[in-house]
């Protein structure tokens, strides 16, 4: 970094990022993941899984560049709209023009169709209908892009813990006790809250220092070499032993078949279930002998530089595993202790922080 740039506090840097919804998201953490970049002082940060793109977008109010990577369309889609794209005040007022007008002429098509009485109700499905065609009549990528963020976003917000693993609508509108969620939100209908997000995701653009890679891939094979002025982010998925927690893949399967679009979702939807359920890319990480070969091998692509990691302490391999992983390659390992999560078990789950030099 040079010399003469002003860097913002690892406070500052976390209050910099835009609403992003994921499972295992960082940005709650990217004070303490801010503050392991600020010592590092690396030209690029590699996010090989770079899910909500937290990580990333701190990096960016840094001033570091970024390789963003990600296995499914739908949080690459997003994260192009955030690391990649620049908007105009023009384009917004364009696309929150054709968003209203989309869902305000809405006809039950695809959505309300295969996912009635599922997530949404009949009005929310109608609205999403008009959105599913906002999206498939936009030709820009760039614009295409900033459309599907305030859809995923609005879409993550109204669900209980931001999830599609189980058809929730009945949850959602009974009058019962809430450990997750906003029943504020819940109950704000999609004309609000998309172009609350699309204009979100436009002004972060406007705020952004620099633009970033983003690219679509498995882990392994998309995240290159680590050299020196590199820190490598390494956050590979929750492993839950105790079961009940679900895949990446199918908690959020409904995104992602609105990103590939209504041909490719009704091809791949998989009915006759308690819920509808698209059959979206599964990822190797998410079994334990694939995830510590697949962590062991992007290991072998430091040469030089640095990793900060996260991993939780009850999983299965978690972080004594990533610990001992740490250990086996580099000379100083150190870690931290971050926030409990309980949302699924009810069991404390502490996460944390890892640097390795």
């Amino acid at each position: 970094m040079s010399a003469n740039l002003v860097l913002p506090t690892p406070e500052d840097a976390a209050r910099r990022l835009p609403s992003t919804r994921f499972r295992g998201s960082k940005r709650r953490f990217a004070a303490p993941i801010a503050q392991h970049l600020i010592d590092l002082e690396p030209k690029v940060v590699r996010d090989p899984f770079g899910g909500s793109a937290s990580v990333s977008c701190t990096a960016d109010a840094l001033g570091i560049k970024s390789h963003y990577n990600d296995l499914y369309d739908w949080t690459v889609t997003c994260a192009r709209t955030l690391l990649v794209h620049r908007y105009t005040q023009g384009d917004l007022d364009r696309v929150q023009a054709k968003v209203t007008e989309c869902m305000s002429e809405a006809t039950p098509g695809f959505i309300s169709r295969e996912f009635k009485n599922c997530y949404f109700t009949k009005a929310e499905n109608l609205e999403l209908d008009g959105l599913m065609e906002c999206l498939t009549t936009t030709k820009s990528t760039r614009l295409h892009d900033l459309v599907f963020y305030g859809v995923a976003q609005a879409a993550l917000a109204k669900m209980p813990m931001s999830m599609f693993h189980r058809a929730s609508l009945k949850q959602r509108t009974s009058h019962v006790d809430r450990k997750s969620g906003n029943s504020k939100i819940w109950n704000t209908p999609f004309h609000t809250l998309v172009p609350r997000y699309i204009d979100e995701a436009v002004v972060y653009t406007w705020r952004r220092r620099t633009t970033h890679m983003v690219t679509q891939g498995d882990a392994v094979t998309q995240c290159r070499k680590v050299g020196s002025d590199t820190a490598l982010f390494l956050d590979p998925p929750y492993i839950n032993p105790g079961g009940g927690v679900p895949e990446y893949s199918e908690a959020y399967h409904f995104l992602e078949g609105l990103a590939q679009g209504e041909k490719a979702w009704a091809a791949g939807l998989r009915r006759g279930g308690r819920h509808p359920i698209y059959e979206a890319r599964a990822t190797t990480f998410e079994h334990a002998k694939g995830w510590t070969t697949g962590v062991n091998q992007i290991l072998g692509k430091v040469d030089g530089g640095s990793v900060v990691a996260t991993a939780r302490q009850r999983d299965s391999p978690g972080a004594r595993k990533l610990r001992e992983l740490l250990r086996e390659k580099f000379r100083f390992v150190s870690s931290k202790r971050l926030q409990a999560t309980t949302i699924f078990t009810g069991t404390p789950n502490a996460e944390y922080l890892f640097l390795a030099t």
